[in-house]
């Protein structure tokens, strides 16, 4: 595997405001092409359901519970907000074209997803021992993800690494 990076981050100064459309780069070289995009193709569950690539990003071992949880979380989400349309479109869409989805979803397990230890198998960095903690606006149901290295492992100089790799630049 390769440290070198191809160019130099080029921060923005702390002093420029951003438009409220800004939003920071910095996702992408951790999440890949999954950030940012638009509806349903950026949303966690239907890509960890539909998308072979986001599963490997984790362990293989984690793959079930990962699974789990998620759809939980999305049993969650879908009665906080009263069945909205959207929502229960992804779940309809995900129970017809995954058996893996329908069978989780038959459980009824019901969680919301706070904090939770991951372990991200990136294409660049490597192994990446993460805790990911969820802040929730009640408002919207969006959430912002904050991932912060676990103590003892090397994941700390390897999010450095990444936090230097320019989105121009990121193959997966």
């Amino acid at each position: 595997m390769s440290w070198t990076r191809s160019r130099a981050h080029r921060p923005r100064s702390s002093t420029t405001s951003a438009p409220s459309s800004y939003k920071t780069p910095w996702p992408w070289p951790l999440l890949g092409p999954l950030a940012g995009l638009p509806g349903r193709e950026g949303n966690g569950a239907w890509a960890w359901f539909t998308r072979p690539e986001v599963c490997g990003s984790y362990l293989e071992e984690d793959h079930e519970a990962i699974g789990r949880v998620i759809v939980a979380d999305l049993r969650a989400a879908v009665y906080r907000h009263c069945r909205r349309a959207a929502r229960q479109a992804l779940v309809d869409e995900l129970l017809k074209r995954r058996l893996e989805f329908a069978a989780m979803w038959e459980l009824g397990e019901v969680t919301l997803v706070r904090s939770t230890r991951k372990t991200l198998l990136h294409p660049r960095a490597g192994r990446l021992d993460l805790q990911g903690d969820a802040v929730l606006s009640p408002n919207t149901g969006n959430r912002l993800f904050l991932y912060r290295p676990q103590p003892g492992t090397d994941a700390a100089e390897r999010l450095t690494f990444l936090h230097g790799v320019d989105n121009e630049t990121f193959t997966s």
